[in-house]
């Protein structure tokens, strides 16, 4: 299985990542933690998408994080495509929650740290993101081939439904 989970900042991605991950057995990959160096250093454009590229092609894996300009390298691979699409009032308030409780995120690299003063900036941000990412997660979802599976979770409920599926399969 190779499974990509997609949706908003403060939508639950990593959280679900590593819930699956434990039911699966897949290794997981947190698109945050690879592409953000200390300090919030980029990694840079060709080594990014050789770094995307490469897991990819693994046999095994649940890659969470949305960065769209490299879904053209995951998505094909991808036996399973995973949208957290929850309503704006559970992504915004779990990115605030966020924010004020976590500044040290498992799935980011040690030296980044969340701070309280750059919320605003990131709420306009995800308050955005259906507007401007969700047509073009909607584009790949469109070249699904018939063997490759689209789950559309608009709710936590149903996150936690899928996973119960998921650990009633192993």
């Amino acid at each position: 299985m190779r499974i990509t989970i997609l949706g908003p900042s403060g939508s639950g991605k990593s959280t679900f990542a590593r819930q699956l991950a434990a039911i699966t057995e897949l290794p997981v990959y947190h698109l945050d933690k690879l592409f953000w160096g200390p300090n919030w250093k980029m990694t840079p454009t060709p080594q990014w998408h050789e770094i995307v590229a490469n897991l990819a092609r693994e046999e095994r894996w649940i890659i969470d994080g949305n960065y769209r300009a490299t879904l053209n390298l995951r998505v094909p691979f991808s036996t399973h495509l995973i949208l957290l699409d929850y309503p704006r009032r559970i992504f915004m308030s779990r990115l605030t929650k966020r924010y004020i409780l976590k500044p040290f995120r498992p799935d980011l690299h040690p030296e980044c740290v969340e701070h309280l003063r750059e919320l605003p900036e990131h709420l306009i941000h995800v308050w955005n993101w259906p507007r401007r990412a969700r047509p073009d997660i909607i584009y790949w979802v469109s070249q699904l081939r018939s063997d490759q599976t689209f789950i559309h979770l608009t709710s936590p409920r149903q996150a936690r439904q899928l996973l119960r599926q998921f650990r009633t399969k192993e």
